[in-house]
Order: C-alpha cells, then structure tokens, then sequence
C-alpha cells in the first residue's frame, strides 16, 4: 500500500492477509512513487515468480497459474504474460498486439522487443524472481520497457492465449505529459 487515502484499500488487504498468510501487508507512511514502490514490493518478494500489479489492473482468475504453468514447461523463458486488453472509463477498448522473443541470441531477441514493443503489457506478465539483484525499475520515461529488455538478456519472453489481463488505458502512464509530472521533469513547463 502506497500510502493509500482510500480506507477500503487497507480494510481489503487486512482482510486477505488474515484468510492466507502468504500474504504480507506493508504500508508506506508516505507515497514514495509508483517506482520506488514497485522496487520496494519487489525486494521484499522471496518465492520463485514474481508479477507487479497495479490497483486498476483485473486479471483472470487463471491469469497468475497459466503464465506459471507455461514456465514450469519452459525453462528457457524467463517472463510470460496473459493477452493484455485495455479499457477505458469501464468500457473495452482494444487488445494489444502480442509477440514473443524467443530468438536463440540476446542480440536478437534485444532487437525483436525493441522493434515490436508498443504498450509494453507484457510487463504485467509473470516472470523468474530475483534474475535482477538490484532495483529493477529506474525513475526514467519507459522503465517498464527498460526493465523488460533486461528479462529478455536472460531468456525469453512470451505470452499465452489461454488468460488475460483488463488494464486501463488511463493509467500511470497514459500519456508523455503525466509521465514527465510524475517523474518530476520540466517543471515549469506544464
């Protein structure tokens, strides 16, 4: 919880740490970013997968067992992902244009994702925890991509049809203008 004002957030999370205590709640005092957050999420996650999860993102009951399932069978993928739909004011939009990397050299699986990425959904995917020891997401414009690019040095990428993911086409990082306040650049100019 980053430093959340809405109460539900807090009640909601109580109340599924107290039905399984796999999971474990932890409250910034202050909103310390979306970055910073998600960095601190992931250092403290210790099991084998791990998927970062925005509060406006649904995924399909079987979104998290398929994308592992398809690891499990595939140990020379590091990150797989659902079919990303993206949505807007609760009504469906469209459905990003998936692809894999599964070229044999990281070379050539650097330049199919950075030739093919376009909203980057595939970020939202599962994938091997712990592959980077050190904070995952810097405070740059396409961190996501940045981040995923580094998957993609230690294996390959897919996707599966069996699942998906409902995003909002509002989100964090709707457009250059709100990335660029959130990170906090050219203040003056917007």
């Amino acid at each position: 919880d980053n430093c959340s004002g809405n109460p539900e957030v807090q009640k909601i999370t109580a109340e599924f740490s107290a039905r399984d205590k796999r999971i474990k709640v932890f409250r910034q005092s202050v909103n310390i970013g979306l970055e910073n957050n998600f960095n601190f999420v992931y250092s403290m996650s210790g099991a084998p997968y791990f998927i970062w999860m925005s509060d406006d993102d649904l995924f399909d009951a079987n979104y998290i067992e398929e994308c592992v399932k398809f690891l499990e069978e595939n140990p020379d993928y590091v990150l797989c992902s659902g079919v990303v739909k993206y949505n807007s004011d609760g009504q469906d939009g469209y459905k990003e244009t998936m692809f894999k990397v599964d070229q044999s050299s990281i070379s050539s699986r650097l330049y199919h994702y950075f030739s093919s990425v376009q909203k980057n959904g595939i970020f939202y995917g599962v994938f091997r925890n712990k592959l980077i020891l050190e904070r995952p997401l810097r405070p740059h414009i396409g961190c996501d991509i940045s981040f995923v690019a580094q998957l993609a040095v230690f294996g390959k990428l897919s996707y599966v049809d069996s699942t998906s993911i409902q995003r909002s086409a509002e989100g964090n990082s709707e457009n250059r203008k709100k990335m660029v306040r959130g990170l906090g650049l050219f203040k003056n100019m917007f």
